[in-house]
């Protein structure tokens, strides 16, 4: 009897515990930290089938060197869930390729050393479409870097995620950097609202700018970060927005701006290429290779030895014309320019000047081809200027023909430009008071004067003129006249005989 009643008991316990649900997971797919650990460890794709929270002696997530690993998240979490710093206390290690997929939300991370969320040192990490890091600590004394993401090597990209609300003790609250390291943000990512302390810093870059970041697209948002001497390299000083530093290594066109509470810098496109042609026989170059628009943008013009810049052009490649310079300078527009010089020989003519008493020219000498010249008379202190003129050489080698653009602002100078040809320079001077009688050449016989100064401030000055024809010859006919000279060396007829 008593076998016959134990029996139904059995079947009936039997009955209960095959009527339990039992989950069946697919393939690929994880619900436990184990699970996810030994399929990080594996690699291949793989599936959050629920959120993954850490417990009590769980370790951090690691993707070994070798592996290739790319993990979904599927709109659920992967919680460390510490509330102290703890050995080893991030939530993922990342010495593989590791690319994470969104939604989802990576937090709970408190490590006692760098990289509180991400720790990837070696390895290459991605993530992507709307992932989150947040709510993690990196810990180690004064010296904790990269709260939610630390770059010891390889390469760390973002597109259209999130690094926000992460602290750390040392620099990069949201994301440390290190030199020789790779980092992109593409999209529309955010990199807000992490501190040092509490201090604002989000972005940390260890060393060179060039070595470590090569892209930043513009929708993306970075937070303000404080000045650092050792290399921070996304900051404000105050207010003062000359002092943003390039973020964009490879090319950097853009600059940071402050949003409207100074809190965050959003990216702007707006500095343009100033392209310089290469030259023979000299180099042309600028501080930059980019500048704003209205920046004034300064060149420095070097002609090999033996020659001189010819000429200087800088184009608007938008609108193909020509920028004015000013000297060596130019604004620039908004647009890429082009920068093309041409160097030559210079030539070199003499502007020489007559045998000259009572006086001195000053300014004669070699000048190259549309040189400006200056001359200038200077009489002795006891005279002055009767007449000051300037001829260049005609194609007989005679001082005949006038110089073109030449000009006389007074008695005592003339400027013109160089003309490609040989200058002969002459003036004359008089006892204050007086003006001196010149008789030209005559052929066949001469003509002298009675006097050869005349006193200007005399009311009648008789001068008596004596024509002496050469032997052989006799005045036949004809006529006196004489001329006075201007400061051009041109004649004015004065009178008659």
């Amino acid at each position: 009897m008593k076998l016959r009643k134990i029996l139904p008991i059995i079947l009936s316990l039997v009955m209960v515990f095959s009527a339990l649900p039992i989950r069946v997971l697919a393939e690929g797919e994880v619900s436990t930290w184990a699970e996810l650990q030994a399929a990080l460890e594996a690699g291949g794709t793989i599936n959050l089938a629920s959120d993954v929270i850490a417990e009590e002696g769980d370790i951090a997530l690691n993707v070994p060197a070798g592996v290739t690993a790319e993990l979904n998240l599927n709109n659920y979490t992967i919680n460390r869930n510490l509330t102290e710093r703890t050995e080893k206390g991030n939530v993922i290690t990342n010495k593989g390729t590791l690319t994470i997929n969104g939604p989802g939300t990576i937090t709970g991370g408190y490590n006692n050393k760098c990289g509180g969320g991400i720790d990837t040192n070696g390895g290459t990490l991605t993530i992507n479409n709307g992932v989150e890091i947040t709510g993690n600590h990196s810990d180690y004394g004064g010296s904790g870097q990269g709260g939610g993401v630390y770059i010891g090597s390889g390469s760390f990209t973002m597109n259209d995620s999130s690094v926000c609300d992460n602290t750390s003790t040392g620099e990069g609250g949201g994301v440390y950097v290190l030199v020789n390291s790779h980092f992109a943000v593409l999209g529309n990512s955010r990199i807000t609202d992490n501190k040092k302390g509490n201090t604002d810093n989000n972005l940390y870059i260890a060393g060179s700018a060039e070595a470590a970041v090569y892209h930043m697209d513009q929708d993306a948002l970075i937070g303000v970060t404080t000045k650092n001497s050792n290399g921070c390299i996304l900051w404000f000083q105050e207010d003062n927005l000359d002092d943003v530093q390039y973020f964009v290594s490879d090319k950097p066109r853009y600059r940071f701006e402050k949003d409207y509470y100074f809190t965050a810098a959003k990216l702007v496109d707006n500095l343009y290429s100033i392209n310089i042609n290469n030259a023979e026989h000299g180099t042309v170059s600028r501080a930059a290779e980019l500048a704003y628009p209205n920046d004034v943008v300064s060149l420095t013009v070097v002609p090999e030895k033996g020659y001189v810049l010819k000429n200087l052009t800088v184009k608007n490649l938008d609108t193909n014309e020509n920028i004015a310079l000013n000297g060596y300078s130019f604004i620039m527009p908004s647009a890429d320019v082009q920068v093309s010089a041409e160097f030559e020989i210079p030539q070199y003519y003499d502007v020489d000047r007559e045998n000259i008493t009572d006086g001195s020219i000053e300014g004669w000498g070699s000048y190259k081809a549309g040189e400006l010249v200056t001359l200038t008379a200077e009489p002795d202190s006891d005279r002055v200027t009767a007449s000051f003129s300037a001829l260049m050489m005609d194609d007989d080698f005679q001082y005949k023909r006038a110089i073109p653009g030449l000009k006389h602002p007074d008695m005592n100078t003339i400027t013109f430009p160089m003309p490609s040809n040989k200058v002969m320079v002459n003036a004359t001077f008089s006892e204050r008071g007086y003006r001196r009688l010149f008789i030209k050449d005559m052929e066949n016989g001469t003509i002298t004067a009675s006097q050869e100064l005349v006193n200007i401030n005399s009311s009648v000055s008789t001068i008596t003129m004596t024509l002496q024809p050469q032997n052989g010859y006799r005045y036949k006919e004809g006529s006196l006249k004489a001329w006075q000279v201007d400061g051009y060396g041109e004649r004015e007829k004065y009178d008659d005989f």
